[in-house]
């Protein structure tokens, strides 16, 4: 098994930084199903010692409003090692996985 980190980056549709954005990534790869944090000042957080390959679902609460179709989440797949994923935002690596910006509640 190969383990990775896995960053996030929350950015809303005009590239602000979203803090204290709960993202929970599930997926039955993942021990316990579930990763969890919150994203600091600069809309930053990351999951260490991610078993991959693996797919799920990327739910973010918090500070973000629900996310995704109907607010059920946005699929993801990590396939490779030391993968960001860009809530909003442009890919600054070739690994980066880029997803719809999140919406901040007001």
């Amino acid at each position: 098994m190969t383990l990775t980190a896995v960053a996030l980056v929350a950015k809303t549709a005009d590239g602000r930084p979203v803090p204290g954005v709960l993202a929970m990534l599930k997926s039955p790869d993942v021990p316990g199903g579930i990763l969890a944090d919150l994203t600091n000042g600069d809309g930053y957080m990351v999951f260490n010692n991610v078993p991959v390959p693996f797919s799920g679902v990327l739910k973010l609460g918090g500070a973000a409003a629900p996310y995704g179709p109907n607010g059920n989440g946005e699929s993801v797949t990590v396939s490779g090692s030391n993968v960001t994923l860009r809530v909003g935002g442009a890919q600054d690596n070739p690994q980066d996985i880029l997803l719809p910006a999140c919406v901040p509640f007001a």
